[in-house]
């Protein structure tokens, strides 16, 4: 393990020392490979990009009518859409559309330029979906040419060719399904008012035996059940009633017995002897002035208490004689039996004259069946009719709705959420890719030629070197010589020379980068330096042209001799 990390550092050590060498053919190269890279994209071939969102919305009333059955082909799928918008066939009618436009700038002088740019648009177009459902799609189009202008005006032109197209065939389509369904629409109504006019004369023919008349035979029929079955309750209530009357009428007896009652004698007697007691004990209280504890009034008051017991367990009233009479609740109760009897008697016959004609009615409806089954035949046809008249008529207004795509409530709506501007800055070259294209093809060319120079010089730089190749034995060594001369040249080179190279280079690195900058991310900038540059030299040349040569001038103002 020791011995393996010993060789790698080695194998480092040796590769150091190998760069360390040869520097300066790694950094020359890099120099050199990586400023012919930045200068050459100066003058690469600029690519620009115009970018267009559009948008298309789709009514819910139509939504609603493809989820209920119908087709989804009138809902333009993703693919029929892009190929509508971005079809060869679509770019060949925008391209000749934009001819004469395009000649009067200048971006095209003959039919073969015309082709190319065809050709470029239909390689270079690409539309990509950002969000798409049964209700909404929306687009991007990216367009790459040579010509922000031109880009960005024929991705506008082939959003705006499809727009146009596509609410041009929308409102023919419209149009020729309103009339379609118009004509649909006379043809039922006319069949719709035969049927409810066949209808009206069925139902007065059979007016009796159809029951949503209101004297139907049903009806009828349903009235005197209802009848019956009020008299048979009222029946049974009065046979109730006759059984209830029959067990009173049995248990009242014919006579009653009639007791004379008057005051008991002896009560009469006990209460006289009670008065003449008390009056004697007030005698003795008030008058002889006798007190409560007297003997005698002890005594009387004795005897008033016993006849009050006396009075108080007698009774008040006694019999005094007894008489019979016939009992009139008897009558009553014969009387009111004798009336049930009666009423009962007629709503028997009530009864039997409302069966009979249930009976007649019944036998009347013999034919209520074929009849009742050709009216429910009858109506069915008329609400055939009429649903036939309604969809059509829902349908028109569907088709009425589809001419207002702009309303943005009804119909399809398409419209750009962006269109394309042209943007001054290219995208390709790009300027991080030209970087490290430059970087990386400095970087192999200084690596090769490290290699190479590494792998063409035969030269010793040590003693281990010598003895490691050939068999010489190695006495001794003599260190590099010198001179003072040599010293101030090394100097000179380390000191001097090698930085200002170094900034040189890097200067030139970064002056052509600036520039490649300035011409990809900010053109606005270049070309601003580019007018003033064209200012101060054509000022220069008009101040130049304005003052006249001296010499000139002393060849004016000389005049010839002789």
């Amino acid at each position: 393990m020791a011995t393996n990390k010993q060789e790698q550092a080695k194998a480092i050590y040796e590769l150091w020392d190998v760069i360390l060498q040869h520097r300066w053919r790694f950094v020359l190269p890099v120099f050199a490979v990586s400023a012919v890279v930045l200068f050459a994209s100066l003058f690469l071939p600029r690519k620009y990009e115009s970018v267009a969102y559009f948008e298309r919305r789709n009514a819910p009333e139509l939504i609603e009518a493809i989820r209920s059955g119908a087709s989804d082909s009138y809902i333009d799928p993703l693919q029929a859409l892009t190929k509508e918008i971005a079809g060869s066939h679509a770019i060949t009618q925008v391209i000749n559309d934009l001819e004469p436009r395009l000649r009067e700038v200048g971006y095209i002088n003959n039919a073969t330029d015309l082709l190319e740019l065809r050709t470029s648009v239909k390689q270079q177009l690409i539309v990509n979906r950002e969000y798409s459902d049964k209700t909404r799609v929306q687009l991007r189009l990216e367009l790459v040419l040579d010509d922000p202008r031109i880009s960005a005006l024929i991705v506008n032109a082939l959003v705006d060719q499809y727009i146009n197209t596509t609410r041009d065939a929308l409102v023919d389509r419209a149009n020729g399904s309103i009339a379609y369904f118009d004509k649909l629409i006379g043809e039922h109504r006319v069949e719709l008012e035969l049927l409810q006019k066949q209808q009206g004369l069925f139902e007065q023919e059979h007016a009796l035996l159809l029951p949503e008349q209101p004297y139907s035979l049903q009806a009828q029929i349903g009235e005197a059940q209802e009848q019956l079955s009020m008299l048979m309750t009222e029946l049974e209530g009065l046979d109730i009633q006759r059984r209830s009357l029959r067990e009173a009428l049995q248990a009242e007896p014919k006579v009653l017995p009639s007791v004379v009652h008057s005051k008991n004698p002896e009560l009469t007697r006990l209460e006289t002897k009670l008065e003449k007691l008390q009056d004697k004990i007030r005698e003795y209280t008030t008058t002889m002035r006798m007190t409560e504890q007297h003997p005698e009034v002890i005594a009387l008051r004795q005897q008033e208490t016993e006849l009050q017991t006396r009075i108080d367990g007698t009774e008040v009233n006694v019999v005094t004689s007894t008489e019979e009479h016939p009992n009139p609740k008897r009558a009553e109760l014969e009387l009111a039996l004798t009336s049930a009897t009666a009423e009962r008697d007629a709503l028997k016959e009530q009864v039997s004259l409302r069966r009979e004609k249930i009976d007649e009615l019944s036998a009347m409806s013999g034919d209520m069946l074929p009849v009742r089954a050709e009216h429910r035949k009858l109506i069915a046809m008329v609400e055939t009719s009429q649903k036939d008249v309604d969809y059509y008529q829902n349908m028109r207004r569907r088709a009425e709705n589809y001419l207002t795509p702009e309303t943005g409530e009804r119909g399809v709506q398409m419209e750009f959420i962006r269109r394309a501007e042209p943007v001054p800055i290219p995208v390709s070259p790009n300027l991080l890719q030209v970087i490290i294209v430059a970087g990386f093809l400095g970087v192999a060319s200084g690596a090769l030629s490290v290699y190479i120079a590494h792998r063409t010089d035969d030269s010793y730089r040590n003693a281990r070197q010598l003895t490691e190749s050939t068999t010489i034995p190695v006495l001794g060594s003599v260190s590099e010589l010198i001179t003072r001369q040599h010293q101030r040249m090394r100097r000179l080179r380390y000191s001097i020379l090698y930085p200002m190279n170094t900034v040189a280079m890097a200067c030139v690195l970064a002056l052509i980068s600036t520039v490649l900058y300035l011409d990809l991310q900010r053109p606005e900038v270049l070309e601003q330096l580019k007018n003033k540059a064209r200012e101060a030299l054509v000022i220069n040349s008009t101040e130049k042209a304005e003052d006249p040569p001296p010499s000139a001038g002393l060849r004016s103002d000389h005049k010839p001799q002789g």
